[in-house]
């Protein structure tokens, strides 16, 4: 059994359920919450109804590295945006969920915009803004000013981890994306390679992750997914890759890319 995510109404509504793992597959606009989020979640029964709340433990002194921020709202991402969200609308989302505040601002500076290669992009900001996952502010549609923007739904993002650690797995994340090995290419390639990233097993280069999973945090299908692996195998970002029987990619990572 694992916890799904799901939901509906442009991301209004939003759903936890347990179930399995194959009927998790075949929902659409849901996502499995990954085990370091759920092993912080305590049950909770509810009153006269038998049904089980969850909720996120405040109490838990356990820090989790920045790649698995990074890893976790990815994966939160890929549920919350529609599918048609670009991958440089994709990296701004990302920045902003993790360096908004506690009521969901985001003041986006033109230096980080400039860092992300994307300074004067208002198209990008426009995507989130018809996707309703963010509110511009009227001078953020003017290229060249500094954005700012709100946030529709800061009450899941800024749960957990605290302020710090989210800004902390931004910087992480922002270096990972732009490193020299990758900072030449498209932000499809860019956000895939931040995706290997954040899903390859700490303290090594090796990673294992399902095919439409790694895809959909990544904003691609399995068909957009494979060619995106080979081009970071070309430009040696990747030494190796491989999609195995099970519907798993494995891959390795090259040194001083993550």
């Amino acid at each position: 059994m694992v916890l799904v995510v799901t939901r509906t109404c442009g991301g209004r509504i939003w759903r936890l359920a347990d179930t399995c793992a194959a009927c998790a597959a075949a929902i659409p606009d849901a996502a499995v919450v990954p085990d370091t989020l759920t092993s912080h979640v305590s049950d909770m029964q509810t009153p006269g109804r038998g049904r089980i709340r969850r909720r996120l433990r405040t109490d838990t002194p356990h820090r989790e590295s920045k790649q698995t921020h990074v890893r976790n709202m990815l994966s939160y991402l890929a549920v919350a945006l529609p599918s048609t969200v670009s991958s440089e609308a994709r990296l701004v989302a990302l920045q902003s969920a993790l360096r908004c505040s506690g009521s969901g601002e985001v003041h986006m500076a033109r230096g980080l915009m400039r860092a992300m290669r994307l300074l004067g992009a208002c198209a990008v900001w426009q995507e989130l803004h018809d996707a309703r996952w963010l509110c511009l502010e009227p001078l953020a549609r003017h290229s060249g000013a500094p954005v700012t923007a709100r946030l529709l739904d800061a009450a899941v993002l800024t749960q957990a981890p605290g302020r710090l650690e989210r800004a902390q797995a931004a910087d992480w994340a922002l270096r990972t994306a732009h490193c020299p090995a990758v900072r030449r290419f498209s932000a499809r390639v860019r956000l895939a390679a931040l995706a290997l990233a954040a899903h390859t097993a700490e303290g090594s280069c090796g990673g294992e992750e399902e095919a439409e999973r790694l895809g959909r945090v990544a904003g691609l299908d399995i068909d957009g997914l494979l060619p995106v692996l080979e081009e970071l195998l070309d430009a040696g970002v990747v030494v190796s890759w491989r999609l195995v029987q099970d519907g798993d990619v494995q891959w390795v990572l090259a040194q001083g890319t993550q």
